[in-house]
């Protein structure tokens, strides 16, 4: 089992702008995001899959503009949603638990109710769990890569020096064709590598 210890924590997070901050919890998300799909067994799968995918896009979107749209809070509910629905299913529900955390880390600094900077870097932190349940439920031997995919995120996104937390820092791409780069430094999962390519935005 991999080590807690060595992924980055809250305290690691808050090196980063809030920006980047989402953009490693979207990143988080989308590693593990085709595990929903071969997991789920619901009747209404399609639907929770867009859910998902509309979560991840909406936090993916934010990165790059800095805005947020009235779909804040129905993107992080409805990832909610299908994480229920998955039921006993443990890597599926691992996974919407990922692209909710990605949701409300984008939503929480539009909120005057909560500490947004310590909120994001927590929900951020929720989603590399939630990939990591995700990869273990799912019977892969996985979950190493997930932790040292997300050790790197963190590494480049230092690296780069894109602002201070807590402010918002600089804009970013955080797909594989930003600057952050391949969303597996060591090679892929065969189950991942077999997915299908996500959507780029939202609609």
């Amino acid at each position: 089992m991999t080590d807690r210890s060595v992924l980055p924590t809250e305290e690691d997070l808050k090196q980063l702008p809030l920006g980047a901050i989402v953009a490693y919890a979207v990143r988080c998300a989308r590693r593990v995001q085709p595990l929903y799909g071969r997991s789920a067994g619901t009747a209404e799968l399609a639907r929770h899959e867009a859910a998902i995918d509309e979560a991840i896009c909406l936090a993916q979107k934010f990165c790059l503009s800095h805005e947020v749209s009235g779909a804040a809070y129905g993107a992080a509910y409805t990832a909610r949603d299908a994480a229920h629905a998955a039921e006993a299913q443990d890597a599926a529900r691992a996974a919407a638990a990922a692209a909710r955390a990605a949701a409300y880390a984008f939503d929480i600094p539009q909120s005057a109710v909560y500490d947004h900077a310590l909120y994001a870097s927590r929900v951020a932190t929720e989603a590399v769990d939630g990939a990591l349940a995700a990869a273990r439920a799912a019977g892969h031997d996985s979950a190493g890569a997930v932790a040292d995919a997300a050790r790197a995120d963190l590494d480049r996104l230092l690296a780069q020096n894109r602002g201070t937390y807590p402010q918002l820092g600089e804009p970013l791409d955080p797909s594989e064709n930003g600057p952050l780069g391949t969303l597996w430094p060591k090679g892929p999962p065969a189950w991942f590598a077999a997915k299908p390519a996500p959507r780029t935005k939202s609609h």
